[in-house]
């Protein structure tokens, strides 16, 4: 077995991988550099792809705003100003999706006006790893 970088022509073969797991979601651009850090696979001693691992780049989005000078209308004009622009700088860099990870005290009031600006709450469990400095 050999590990080598991805190339256009794994595309079907790494599709096809994903369409046996059954997972119901739509892998990223697999061609588009900038939506990736590391796009390595795994090859048989025929040259066909038997295994990938995909490392996309992800934005995740924080909000920091201040809470004593403002109520909650006029706090969420200003959300919502910065909001737009930071979809629009983010589509500019070529993400597809930006994440954004709730407190648990927060998640049901701040969550709710999420999902009214289209934003989706998944059901998979989310894992982080620490790759140190």
């Amino acid at each position: 077995m050999l590990c080598r970088d991805y190339i256009p022509s794994d595309r079907p073969a790494l599709l096809a991988m994903k369409q046996e797991q059954g997972f119901s979601y739509d892998l990223p651009d697999l061609d588009d550099p900038r939506l990736w850090i590391s796009r390595k696979v795994l090859v048989n001693q025929f040259g066909r792809p038997i295994a990938a691992i995909l490392g996309q780049l992800t934005s995740e989005a924080f909000l920091l705003d201040s809470q004593t000078d403002a109520g909650p209308y006029k706090r969420m004009r200003r959300i919502l100003s910065l909001y737009e622009l930071a979809c629009a700088e983010a589509r500019s860099c070529g993400m597809e999706t930006t994440h954004a990870w709730l407190a648990p005290d927060i998640k049901d009031k701040f969550g709710d006006q999420l999902m009214r600006l289209g934003w989706k709450e998944h059901t998979w469990a989310s894992f982080s790893k620490d790759l140190g400095r």
